[in-house]
This record gives C-alpha cells, sequence and structure tokens, in this order.
C-alpha cells in the first residue's frame, strides 16, 4: 500500500473498509426555517447472492439466476472462483457494494422508520455544516444499532439524491411519483427560504 501510494500524483481519500452486513439509504430533510427534521425514506439493499445446490459451481449458479447471469464476466475479471460448489442451502456473496448496476435489490424499509432511527440520524446531520437535505448512505449491524447510533456513514449525497425506498419491488409506481414530488417540494421549500437568507450556496 505504501509503495502504491508513493506513486499517486493526484489527491486521494483513504476510507476504513467497512464490512457492516446492513447497508441503508437514509433520506433526511431538515427545515431551515421551522428546524423541523424528518427521516423520509429508508431503503435497504440486499447484495448480490446465490444459493448452493450441493451439485452446481458458482458459474453455473449465477448462470442460471435472472438477476445474476449477466454479471458472471464482470465477477470473473474480478477473480471470483466460479469452479467452486457451494454447500445446499450456503449463500454465497457476488457483490459487497449495493448499487444497480452491480445487481443489488432494493427495498422498501420505511417500517423501520423509528423515533430512535430518526434521532440518531438527527444527530449525525447536526455534525454537517449547512445540510439541509439528501441521502445518507450507511453500514450497521443491525436496525437496533442504527437506532442506538452505531453506523458508520459510506457516501452523504445532496440535493441530486432520490429517497432509494421507491425502487422497492412491489412499490407502486403513483406512490412513487408521488413521494418523488413530495421531496422535490421539500427542496424547493428549503431553497427559497435559503435564498431570502442569502446563502449562495446549500446542500
Amino acid at each position: 500500500m505504501v509503495d502504491f501510494l508513493a506513486t499517486v500524483t493526484c489527491d486521494y481519500l483513504l476510507q476504513t473498509w467497512v464490512d457492516l452486513p446492513l447497508e441503508l439509504g437514509a433520506f433526511l430533510v431538515w427545515q431551515p426555517d421551522t428546524g423541523q427534521f424528518r427521516l423520509t425514506s429508508l431503503c435497504e439493499k440486499r447484495f448480490l447472492t446465490v444459493m448452493g445446490t450441493g451439485r452446481h459451481t458458482i458459474a453455473q449458479l449465477i448462470q442460471r439466476s435472472p438477476r445474476a447471469h449477466m454479471q458472471l464476466k464482470r465477477l470473473q475479471q474480478l477473480g471470483l472462483d466460479v469452479a467452486q460448489i457451494p454447500e445446499v442451502g450456503e449463500t454465497v456473496a457476488l457483490e459487497l457494494i449495493g448499487n444497480h448496476c452491480r445487481g443489488t435489490v432494493f427495498l422498501n424499509a420505511n417500517p423501520h422508520i423509528t423515533p430512535a432511527a430518526e434521532a440518531a440520524l438527527q444527530a449525525f446531520a447536526r455534525q454537517v455544516v449547512g445540510f439541509h437535505y439528501g441521502r445518507v448512505d450507511l453500514r450497521a449491524a443491525s436496525y437496533a444499532a442504527l437506532e442506538r447510533g452505531e453506523f458508520t456513514v459510506l457516501e452523504l449525497n445532496g440535493m441530486t439524491s432520490e429517497p432509494g425506498h421507491i425502487y422497492g419491488p412491489g412499490f407502486p409506481l403513483w406512490r412513487a411519483w408521488r413521494d418523488v414530488l413530495w421531496h422535490w417540494q421539500q427542496a424547493g421549500r428549503i431553497a427559497l427560504h435559503l435564498r431570502r437568507e442569502s446563502h449562495s450556496k446549500q446542500s
């Protein structure tokens, strides 16, 4: 690692490796005029996996999976040993990054929005100067850990971010439109207030 860094000629950012099992996208809206803070969306990201049969190789399991079959070549290039034969019922994680293009399923986790989770995320948001609107991508050991404020932030996305729960399988399209429109309305309200208060740029 030290040798590699010695060859880098541009700015870079090092982050601690986070392997906590639960990845969430939490959307936060904090109105600057009223001080009202809300956790408006919670999205759980279910990573791409296959389940062993005791007979098929990982490559065969990937080829049989409607969600994973187009990822086979990329996973081989990343060094995944696709010749292994997992045991019956063994879950094999193919990807550890929560992104649609890597096969992740986004789930509507809004039933897990609680006052404790909202308070924990508000405590984080208070540390970010100028933050009023956006999605926090994070990892935690469990929903209970999130409520205790025990989580690690991976990314903080501002005005162009979306509430991830709308992509959950079976989530009605009309409700997705409604929820997106509501969030846009909140963004507009925040922007108008900040402009009146002579803020030239806010998240």
